[in-house]
């Protein structure tokens, strides 16, 4: 059940803080957005990064990505570490929705998800939720 909870909210985590807004006919930024962005770090930190730890049972984002398209569309993939005690298990999951951008201001937005903002200039994006902070580069 512990694992089944850490993936579930290292996954959301993840993916809300790839993810924000709405209609892609109000994008007004620059088209040169569109291109992959790899997860470098969360919270300053690089990856493998810890969400959680209790006791030995830990929770890690050891990859992602965020690919922007030009038309306003996003594919986020992560990849995550379970451990239990001498059980690892490795997950990765995808998911994709639609941006908006007002100058560097990038919106994006999932099924599903809660709204997340940050902003995106010179092949470097940034999110932060919940006190969460992920730097994505080209």
């Amino acid at each position: 059940m512990r694992r089944l909870v850490a993936r579930l909210l290292g996954f959301g985590a993840l993916v809300t803080l790839a993810a924000c807004a709405s209609d892609s006919s109000t994008n007004t930024g620059p088209a040169s957005v569109a291109g992959t962005y790899t997860l470098r770090t969360v919270n300053g930190s690089p990856l493998p990064y810890t969400l959680f730890d209790f006791g030995g049972d830990k929770y890690e984002i050891t990859a992602g990505a965020v690919t922007l398209e030009a038309g306003g569309r996003w594919t986020a993939t992560s990849a995550d570490r379970t451990t239990e005690g001498t059980s690892v298990v490795t997950s990765t999951f995808t998911t994709t929705g639609t941006y908006t951008l007002a100058g560097t201001v990038i919106t994006l937005v999932s099924p599903g998800t809660s709204i997340v903002s940050g902003s995106v200039d010179r092949g470097k994006m940034s999110l932060t939720q919940d006190g969460v902070i992920t730097v994505f580069t080209k």
